[in-house]
């Protein structure tokens, strides 16, 4: 075996994606698992293992097809975790929860599986960051942008007042 495989090099499996005018390949691996991003509700898939330095020994691969429902963004419920309006006092500290949003698919929650991207700025429009709220007498405003499998769902706002 220990020959061969430096030979022929190791087992590999080459996932394609079988379109109207042939066979596109997406990815190589050499794992038993890889993750593609899907184009279509309903993609026919050939995976064919060969040898990763003999490159003529392609099997004939065996074809599966995958039927799924693609999310719909406007079926996605996204909320603050927490108070939108927020008063501190100057030298009070905010503290952001762990997950200051929570998502939900159709009634499951999908909170882990969203990426959040949160700015802060003042009244001016000047980016500010967590340490900064409550040090002044300011008004912050941290925006979320939420959004899921690389679509924006929604944009959330919590305001901190402090005085």
């Amino acid at each position: 075996m220990g020959v061969n495989n430096k030979r022929l090099g190791s087992v590999v499996y080459k996932v394609y994606l079988k379109t109207a005018s042939g066979l596109q390949l997406l990815t190589t691996t050499a794992n038993t698992s890889a993750s593609v991003s899907l184009t279509t509700d309903s993609p026919t898939f050939v995976v064919k293992a060969s040898y990763a330095n003999f490159s003529g020994s392609d099997s004939k691969g065996v074809e599966t097809k995958v039927d799924y429902d693609r999310a719909d963004v406007s079926d996605i419920e996204v909320s603050l975790v927490g108070d939108a309006n927020v008063q501190l006092s100057v030298g009070d500290s905010y503290d952001e929860p762990e997950n200051p949003i929570k998502a939900t698919l159709d009634g499951e929650d999908i909170t882990d599986d969203v990426k959040v991207n949160r700015t802060i700025t003042n009244a001016a429009g000047i980016t500010a960051d967590l340490i900064e709220i409550g040090t002044t007498a300011e008004t912050y405003t941290i925006t979320y942008k939420v959004s899921y499998q690389g679509v924006l769902v929604n944009t959330i706002k919590r305001i901190i007042t402090v005085n």
